[in-house]
This record gives C-alpha cells, sequence and structure tokens, in this order.
C-alpha cells in the first residue's frame, strides 16, 4: 500500500476517502463506472455539493458511492437522482451492506460483530436502514490487496459510522463506544475471524423502473 504522511484532520480524511477509492477500482477490475456512458455532458457525482437537485438540466450520468450512511431516507435520495435524469441517462451507486458476514462461524460473538449489530439496532432507532471485502485471510493477491485496504479503511472508520448512533440511540456513552470500537478495531486485524462486507453495485437507466 502507498504509504501517505498524515499530519492533520484533512489530511485524515483525504487518506479515508483514497483508501475508498483504492478498494472499489479493485473490487471493479481497475473500472472507475461500469455504465456504458460515452461522452456525458452533464455529470453529477452524489455527495460532492449541497442542494443538488436544484440544477436546471438534466443529468446524463448521476453517480454515487458509500452513501447507505449518509442520508435518513436514502430512497428518497434514489428517487430524486432517478428522476432527475435525461432520457437514456445513466444512475449508478455502489455501497457496502452491513451486517458483515463470514464464510465460517469465527465472527459470531466478537467484539466487532457486538459492534456492527449494536450500530445497525441504534441506526434503525434514528430511522436509518444501513441493509446492504475481505480482509487479509482472503487467498490471492489481489483479494489480500483489497482485504489490507478494507482492514484500514473500517479501522479509521469505526467511531464515525457508530458514534452518533449509539450516543443518541443505542444507550450508550461516549467512553462506552470507544471501548467497543477499540475492541472491535483489534477482531478487525484477527485473521482468525473470517468476516467480509458485501457490495452492492445499481445501475438504473433512465426510462426504465425502480
Amino acid at each position: 500500500m502507498e504509504e501517505l504522511t498524515i499530519g492533520t484532520n484533512k489530511a485524515v480524511g483525504q487518506l479515508h476517502l483514497y483508501l475508498q477509492h483504492q478498494l472499489w477500482l479493485l473490487t471493479l477490475n481497475d473500472e472507475l463506472h461500469l455504465a456504458p456512458i460515452k461522452n456525458p455532458q452533464h455529470v453529477l457525482d452524489i455527495g460532492t455539493g449541497t442542494d443538488p437537485w436544484s440544477y436546471s438540466h438534466p443529468f446524463d450520468y448521476i453517480h454515487g458511492r458509500a452513501l447507505a450512511t449518509s442520508f435518513q431516507d436514502i430512497r428518497s435520495v434514489i428517487t430524486s437522482a432517478f428522476t432527475s435524469l435525461s432520457p437514456g441517462g445513466y444512475l449508478e451507486l455502489q455501497d457496502g451492506a452491513l451486517p458483515m458476514r463470514s464464510i465460517d462461524s469465527s465472527l459470531s460473538g466478537t467484539s466487532l460483530d457486538l459492534w456492527q449489530h449494536l450500530t445497525i439496532s441504534a441506526a434503525a432507532k434514528l430511522g436509518k436502514s444501513w441493509d446492504a471485502v475481505h480482509t487479509t485471510w482472503a487467498k490471492g493477491e489481489r483479494v489480500k490487496l483489497l482485504g489490507r485496504y478494507w482492514q484500514e479503511d473500517l479501522n479509521r472508520g469505526l467511531e464515525a459510522i457508530s458514534m452518533a448512533a449509539l450516543t443518541r440511540a443505542g444507550g450508550m456513552s461516549k467512553e462506552e463506544v470507544l471501548e467497543l470500537t477499540g475492541r472491535a478495531r483489534r477482531d478487525v486485524f484477527d485473521k482468525n475471524i473470517h468476516a467480509y462486507m458485501p457490495v452492492h453495485e445499481l445501475l438504473f437507466m433512465a426510462g426504465s423502473q425502480l
């Protein structure tokens, strides 16, 4: 993995985005997108601005990635994006899906498993649904590299994913969340836990049915 020098919060955020970008490049075999677009004139990347649906023109291509935890009602966002497409335009969405799974029973009963289920339950109480990658136990160099990026991405995102949900609706204090994520973090790097996260690629064309 390429080394990045971390010195500021901005740099930490940029590294997180870099890790996610590398994860998706590996997942999609070095493709930036799967939509069969050719020379689109109006493109929107969801999450890079505010109030995106106020534009006066429709879009030939709308892309969104890792947005499941970003919106209160992701379905309304998808509907708004779909109705903002030009004829023949494409909406492409890519995201991971909690809960994580394992190829055996090694995830069951771990702190990582407890963390994800408590977080999902608390998020549901706040009206958010997070239904939806391997770590380095997987075989094959490409999948192992994918796992290394995923480990570091999850390692850096545990608190960001769960802190608000667990303190607002999970009945936990900040200190309790930090203690839980600390234990979950050790599980993330435990090669005896054969966990992975399913990912979804959704591709819609204007004129089709959602």
